[in-house]
């Protein structure tokens, strides 16, 4: 899929010479100009996997620039990565009365049934934050912060508002 490219473009190039201890990497926004401009271009070269595209040289692009990219390319995902009704189960799931056992079974049987595009970009990108998380000496991005950048883009209700309102509440990083 071509999100999951440019998303594995971004998170490899972050991964990079000690990029990842860079303070504030998802909290500390980009030149909003470079990173509409970045991303049709890491689009075009995704799409185009024949070398017909110059590839984009991301170390002409600043540390944040790269890392809004990222996040606006998981925001672009429509429907949202985790579509309305599976983002539900979840919250469900988590809020439910059930025993921990019966809840973690519900929540591994809303993930299995997303389409597999979508759990490789999951998987790639919850690996990716473990990685954030671990440099959080440096960059302050533990993992409170990067649920509050993370969450209302990866567990997005059709109604923005909604998500916010969740993410303020402190619901959205119990998921």
């Amino acid at each position: 899929e071509l999100a999951l490219r440019i998303i594995r473009r971004c998170t490899d190039w972050l991964k990079k010479k000690d990029r990842l201890k860079e303070e504030g990497i998802f909290r500390v926004s980009g030149s909003l100009q470079r990173i509409k401009a970045l991303g049709p271009r890491l689009a075009d070269e995704a799409s185009q996997g024949d070398g017909s595209v110059q590839r984009v040289d991301l170390d002409e692009e600043q540390i944040h620039t790269v890392a809004g990219t990222l996040k606006h390319t998981l925001i672009d995902i429509d429907p949202p990565l985790l579509p309305a009704k599976t983002w539900k189960g979840l919250l469900d799931a988590q809020f439910g009365k059930e025993t921990l056992a019966t809840r973690v079974r519900t929540f591994r049987e809303w993930l299995q049934a997303l389409a597999p595009a979508r759990l490789a970009i999951m998987q790639h990108i919850f690996e990716f934050l473990r990685e954030v998380v671990k440099e959080q000496k440096h960059n302050l991005m533990g993992a409170t912060n990067i649920c509050r950048v993370f969450a209302a883009t990866i567990f997005r209700h059709t109604d923005g508002m909604k998500s916010a309102l969740y993410l303020a509440g402190g619901q959205l990083p119990a998921v």
